[in-house]
């Protein structure tokens, strides 16, 4: 499958935004970010070669203690409460 991404562009400086009202004159964020369609696949047999440093993510194992996906109450309360403790 494709989907669109988002990247920082390349600018010879590092972005910087603030999180409160910047000074006067000065942008909220020197971040521009640029849109490409890219390929996914399946990275789960590569997992081990990802690097968070050189490919921006990694891929980590995780069990669920959840017993069906189709329950939206249990996803709800069992695995959101697990997404957030990994994170």
């Amino acid at each position: 499958m494709e989907a669109e991404l988002n990247y920082l562009a390349p600018k010879g400086e590092r972005p910087r935004s603030y999180t409160y009202d910047p000074p006067p004159s000065v942008p909220r964020t020197t971040a521009i970010n640029v849109s490409f369609r890219v390929p996914i696949r399946d990275g789960r047999p590569i997992a081990g070669q990802l690097s968070l440093d050189r490919h921006g993510f990694a891929l980590v194992g995780h069990r669920s203690a959840v017993q069906n996906f189709y329950d939206d109450d249990e996803v709800q309360k069992v695995y959101y409460p697990e997404g957030r403790a990994h994170s």
